[in-house]
């Protein structure tokens, strides 16, 4: 099943903070050994664990990580951002839940204080750092319509009449993106912009304790975090494929407690998912196969290159198009030839439509990032409701 530090590694990437945090508990070595500022690699974009779990708002981790682990959130990505940006990136279907998670960790990375730089002072997150689209943390916060997280980095020096590379403020894009409350905030402060004052250091805690309901000030992971962890994701999880909790808990133990390996079986075969469960499929995964619209073959590109014929098998019939390949088993999205374990894997979904694994995994991160978790279609079906 992997080691300890690639399946913590996979668990912060797909954003199970419950998961990873089971990991990180379980693992002595790992905790001895993480390095949070350390880059996963070209292959990872050379983000962190801190920009994952910055990215996803794993409010617990991200406290472990700062407080525990001597991690920097100012260590950039490829992309130029910091942990910053990363907590201020989300999608337009968020939650109140979220945007408080992600306020709170906000508070963790301005209560921060890294090594003594050369003037005296110790070394503070850099608000106003921009990555190479010259976005900010507030320009992306303003994006996001995250209205605590924007009123946070105002009030400790984040620039209001910075510019990113199209010339935008980050109140031109709440302007854009029609997040009217933060629009409004962000010109008043503009105007006044010299009366602005900021938050002090008590006044960092009582928010922090506002966002998480304590206001106890500690450091590593609890047992009452990890429960908090696991109420949150049974909680999202119940809402995003419409199934009471403790179907939700079923389905998630048996997927090891990872939402995006749950969500990619239940978007294959939902009623399948719940017989490997041990459950009966409830309303809703009964109404997504029977709701599967018929099959819609594509047609295939005009620059396909036509290959060799095959070799010729005595007695063998193979039903074949006129380039010469076997039909049945192409992908839908790229025309590749898909491998056997492949059609096992990802060509049994209800609508009888087949993917290889590559396509299908790239189109359901980017359904998820895109927040329609709740309504995924296979791509084939979702081109047939568009028309």
């Amino acid at each position: 099943m992997g080691s300890a530090s690639s399946k913590f590694k996979k668990y912060l990437q797909h954003g199970d903070e419950f998961a990873a945090m089971q990991v990180f508990q379980s693992s002595p070595e790992l905790r001895s050994n993480l390095d949070p500022s350390a880059s996963y690699g070209e292959s990872h974009s050379h983000n962190t664990p801190l920009h994952y779990a910055a990215k996803h708002g794993m409010k617990h981790l991200l406290r472990t990580f700062l407080s525990d682990l001597g991690g920097n959130p100012n260590k950039k990505n490829a992309d130029d951002e910091t942990a910053v940006h990363c907590v201020c990136r989300v999608g337009q279907a968020k939650s109140p839940s979220a945007e408080d998670r992600r306020a709170a960790c906000i508070v963790m990375i301005l209560q921060w204080r890294g090594p003594l730089l050369q003037d005296g002072e110790k070394e503070r997150a850099q608000l106003n750092a921009q990555d190479k689209k010259g976005n900010t943390a507030l320009h992306y916060a303003s994006a996001s319509g995250l209205q605590k997280c924007v009123e946070l980095l105002v009030a400790q020096g984040a620039g209001l009449f910075l510019e990113n590379r199209d010339r935008l403020t980050p109140c031109d894009l709440a302007v854009r993106l029609a997040h009217h409350d933060v629009a409004t905030y962000l010109e008043s402060r503009m105007v006044f912009a010299d009366s602005c004052d900021g938050i002090n250091e008590s006044e960092l805690i009582g928010h922090e304790g506002e966002a998480e309901g304590d206001n106890e000030v500690y450091s590593g992971l609890r047992a009452q975090d990890l429960q908090e962890a696991k109420d949150q994701l049974l909680v999202e999880t119940a809402d995003m494929l419409h199934i009471p909790l403790f179907t939700a808990e079923a389905l998630l133990r048996d997927n090891e407690w990872s939402k995006a390996l749950l969500l990619e079986k239940w978007m294959t075969n939902a009623v399948q998912c719940c017989e490997e469960a041990g459950i009966a499929p409830p309303a809703s995964a009964l109404q997504l196969v029977a709701c599967s619209p018929p099959l819609l073959t594509p047609s295939p590109p005009s620059s396909i290159i036509t290959p060799p014929p095959p070799p010729h098998i005595p007695g063998g019939v193979v039903e074949q198009d006129e380039v010469g390949r076997d039909v049945k088993n192409l992908c839908e999205i790229c025309y590749g030839e898909m491998r056997s374990w492949e059609l096992q894997e990802h060509g049994g979904a209800s609508c009888k439509h087949q993917f290889c694994a590559t396509c299908w995994e790239s189109y359901l991160s980017l359904k998820i990032q895109e927040g329609g978790a709740h309504h995924i279609l296979c791509p084939c079906c979702a081109l047939q409701h568009s028309c």
